[in-house]
């Protein structure tokens, strides 16, 4: 389905738009009242901005660096994703934050072999 100024919608996740131009790409990603843009190339993603900010009321708030829960840190030219935060509100949720580390107990004399044999599955069918 096409959007328009040549974004299609993805068929899996409506919520998402992507447009290719020659050998550059934009996505367009939808969340409530947030939206974000990425892409190959900073012209294109700009070019794409430009034509949201003539259709829509919207403010930019520049790189994203939180989102859905995971937080996200560029560094030169490599793009960091951490997940400490949405885990942390999930523990915290389910009142497992405050819990203790434990030792798992491994006796360190154990030797670890590769498995040589075949695998075997096994289809159990269960009688109703």
């Amino acid at each position: 389905m096409l959007f328009c100024d040549g974004f299609l919608a993805n068929d899996v996740d409506k919520c998402v738009y992507s447009k290719f131009e020659n050998d550059d790409y934009v996505i367009i990603c939808l969340y409530l009242d947030n939206m974000l843009i990425f892409g190959t190339c900073i012209d294109v993603v700009f070019r794409s901005k430009l034509f949201l900010w003539f259709k829509l009321e919207m403010k930019d708030i520049g790189e994203a660096n939180l989102i859905l829960g995971v937080k996200i840190i560029t560094k030169g030219d490599k793009t960091l994703l951490f997940q400490e935060q949405y885990i942390e509100k999930l523990l915290k949720k389910f009142e497992y934050y405050d819990f203790k580390l434990v030792s798992t107990p491994y006796d360190i004399n154990s030797k670890l072999k590769k498995n040589i044999g075949e695998s075997m599955f096994i289809n159990l069918s269960i009688p109703r």
